[in-house]
């Protein structure tokens, strides 16, 4: 090949180089700007409006002196409402109902043949302020709540056998108060789990699962 030939082939090749090279460069600078234009599932805009949301529920109730209590799960339902707000500190309220399960009492250490048994309800309503921090939030909640108990026990003393019933005998309105910690999974999905004080001798720890609209 002539050193005319050769010059030729590499001012080719040269060519070549800066068209690949300007081809890739486009391609990146194509994928940057498309990346930017992408919402993020946690854009604050996107996370305002109505939510229904559902927990599963353990409570821990009363420790009564000599007695062994057996506590079973409860759940809880709320319908919300999140405050349009552009920055990431948000302002809710929820109207919510719980179940926070029963608990039942045994007395093997005493001279006490039986069982006894309190079942908690109530209704409240929540204001949750929540802070977030990327796709996670933190969140207080205060609640004004109206708690529902019933109850009955079947016990025997010295051979003598006595029966209570406590159906609708107890009620109570107050503060209640407790923190959640969530993640939003997309901008219509989001998980939670917290802790709450329903009354005085009664707490509970939940998770659960929220759904916007």
């Amino acid at each position: 090949m002539s050193l005319v030939g050769l010059g030729y082939a590499r001012h080719n090749n040269q060519i070549r180089e800066i068209i690949m090279k300007t081809r890739a460069t486009t391609l990146l600078i194509s994928l940057l700007v498309g990346v930017g234009n992408i919402t993020p599932v946690h854009a604050n805009e996107r996370l305002n409006g109505i939510y229904l949301g559902v927990d599963y529920l353990q409570a821990s109730f009363l420790d009564l002196p000599s007695a062994q209590k057996e506590e079973d799960a409860g759940y809880a339902i709320q319908v919300g409402y999140v405050f349009p707000s552009s920055s990431a500190f948000k302002h809710g309220v929820e109207l919510e109902y719980f179940d926070a399960g029963s608990v039942k009492y045994t007395f093997p250490a005493l001279n006490i043949i039986g069982s006894g048994n309190i079942e908690i309800t109530g209704v409240s309503l929540n204001y949750k302020p929540k802070y977030y921090i990327d796709r996670f939030y933190l969140s207080a909640q205060v609640g004004y709540t109206r708690l529902d108990a019933k109850g009955s026990a079947s016990y025997t003393i010295n051979g003598q056998t006595f029966q209570q019933d406590f159906s609708n005998k107890v009620d109570d309105s107050g503060l209640t108060f407790g923190g959640e910690l969530g993640f939003d999974v997309t901008q219509q999905l989001a998980i939670k789990g917290g802790y709450r004080v329903l009354e005085e001798d009664t707490n509970a720890l939940y998770a659960g699962v929220a759904l916007r609209f």
